[in-house]
């Protein structure tokens, strides 16, 4: 089993699952992403189900046709790809592989914790004792 998510050289998300190596089941996104600045970018499957969030909110995408229902379970590499014309060019940070779908409202707070961190708590005023 294999996974991918990636923005691809069209400026599109493509999440993709392989369950046998060498065939893709390809979701990927009717908009584009065309800005260098930091992004929080989410890939769900469940049930058959893919879902893709690019900062907190859900994007539009079209769906393989044929998607994969298997279960996961499976060795994850994260690699570089075999040619020039794919690999990574960014930075990875906090990248989190789990075996349950996140709800929409999670990734939601995991992006705002994230990309501002100060509207997740207050500070009062000064105490002296």
């Amino acid at each position: 089993m294999s996974y991918g998510l990636q923005v691809h050289t069209d400026n599109k998300v493509y999440w993709s699952i392989s369950s046998n190596g060498s065939t893709n089941n390809y979701w990927y996104s009717t908009q584009t992403v065309t800005d260098t600045n930091w992004n929080h970018l989410v890939g769900t499957f469940d049930a058959g189900t893919y879902k893709v969030y690019l900062n907190g909110q859900e994007i539009s995408g079209t769906p393989p046709a044929s998607p994969s229902t298997s279960i996961f379970n499976s060795t994850t590499a994260l690699e570089n790809r075999y040619n020039a014309s794919n690999y990574n060019s960014g930075l990875l940070d906090e990248l989190h592989i789990s075996n349950t779908a996140r709800a929409a409202e999670w990734i939601a707070t995991e992006y705002n914790n994230q990309n501002s961190p100060s509207t997740f708590y207050s500070l009062g005023s000064e105490s002296t004792n």
